[in-house]
């Protein structure tokens, strides 16, 4: 019965660990990053300036493109906070990401940075349910 008890307050202790510590979000307010989703096989680089993103999608396996850049508006909430949402004026949303749209876009929160990268909890603005993802910057 110690372990279960044990184990969930050292699980605790290092997630108020972490989102207490003081970020440095700076470095990931502009620039090109890159993120490796192995579940899909894909690759994603982001190039960030400071209100607006693209984005492009590569096949892992035949390093080709495998969706169109997309352009994406970047507002910043806070130091470690932003929003983003499809630019629909430059790119042809599918039914998803229009819907994301009208739900008031995805909320991304740095939550942990290590050197050059950095873990992201993203949640769709009207949602409860949070994922992660890392992203490194790239030269």
């Amino acid at each position: 019965m110690k372990f279960p008890i044990i184990t969930t307050l050292l699980l605790l202790l290092s997630t108020i660990n972490i989102y207490s510590q003081k970020l440095n979000c700076q470095d990931f307010r502009t620039g090109k990053f890159e993120l490796i989703d192995e579940l899909n096989q894909q690759k994603y680089i982001y190039e960030r300036f400071e209100n607006f993103q693209t984005e492009e999608t590569f096949d892992m396996k035949t390093g080709k493109v495998f969706e169109e850049k997309g352009y994406y508006i970047l507002t910043w909430i806070n130091d470690c906070e932003y929003n983003l949402k499809l630019d629909a004026t430059k790119t042809k949303g599918d039914d998803i990401a229009l819907a994301v749209n009208a739900r008031g876009g995805v909320n991304s929160r740095i939550v942990f940075v290590d050197g050059s990268c950095a873990i992201i909890a993203v949640t769709i603005a009207d949602e409860e349910i949070e994922t992660a993802y890392g992203m490194c910057k790239i030269n």
